[in-house]
């Protein structure tokens, strides 16, 4: 059974552009990827309030190291393809790809970009170790990281293709991203995120609501409100030995509450 990841409650801080700094601290603390196992595992979903157990140490496949460094293992890991023309991941369409995985371990689980030769599409993935091409038909898309995020080897993928936030998913601050930084389903991100819901940061498109002290701040339709975040995760989608893919997630849950706006109900 795969390990559940260990998360940390940010008490007493609030997710402003002031305090990301700290609440990424606490997120680097919180964020541990599982080891790579002996043996291929599989992943549960963290959909709708489940653990977050992960299948970032594991994945499907026979073990094979063949085509890969010393050290390295085949396995198949989840992908999302990214869609050139509009910068959006399609987490609609999760795609089993096998890639070496390790030997190099990271600290958290962080996202993978490799390019299939054929066609040029990009596809991303999510890991807690180093990940490379297992053939010549896909390399590595080469991406730079972005300076703001968790561990220096973590390029970020672009927002899903159901969300339609503005704003630049890639030079926000990662506490503070237009849309979650996701790869699960359309319907789970919702879920983990409490898109729309009252007490989260995010509205029905899991926009992140902007920041306010009043109602003025807010414009018509819409209230300066006490919410309870959700907190900093990211999540990814993830793929068991049988082939099902899952949602999984890790960050640092909580925080101070945040004054945001909130659209009144009709």
């Amino acid at each position: 059974m795969a390990r559940q990841l260990h998360h940390l409650a940010a008490a007493g801080l609030s997710v402003t552009p002031r305090t990301s700094a700290l609440i990424l601290a606490l997120a680097l603390v919180a964020c541990s990827g599982e080891p790579e196992p002996a043996d291929p595992a599989g992943s549960s979903s963290a959909s709708g309030g489940g653990g977050g157990s992960s299948d970032a140490g594991a994945g499907g496949g026979d073990g094979s190291s063949e085509g890969c460094p010393p050290g390295a293992m085949v396995r198949q890991k989840a992908a999302v393809p990214s869609d050139p023309a509009s910068g959006c991941v399609d987490t609609d369409s999760p795609l089993a790809i096998p890639a070496c995985t390790g030997p190099e371990i990271y600290e958290l689980v962080t996202y993978t970009c490799l390019r299939r030769v054929s066609d040029g599409k990009e596809f991303w993935m999510a890991h807690n170790a180093v990940v490379r091409p297992a053939s010549s038909e896909w390399q590595l898309c080469g991406h730079e990281p972005h300076p703001d995020d968790l561990s220096p080897e973590w390029p970020r993928p672009p927002a899903p293709c159901v969300t339609h936030c503005g704003g630049s998913q890639q030079t926000a601050p990662t506490v503070l991203t237009p849309a979650p930084i996701s790869t699960c389903s359309p319907e789970d991100m919702r879920s983990m995120f409490r898109c729309g819901a009252a007490n989260s940061e995010r509205d029905e498109g899991c926009c992140r609501r902007p920041f306010c002290e009043k109602d003025d701040d807010c414009g018509d339709g819409a209230s300066c409100t006490r919410v309870d975040p959700v907190g900093f995760i990211y999540s990814w989608v993830g793929v068991a030995p049988d082939g099902s893919f899952s949602c999984n997630w890790a960050g640092a849950l909580g925080g101070a509450p945040e004054m945001l706006c909130v659209r009144n109900d009709p």
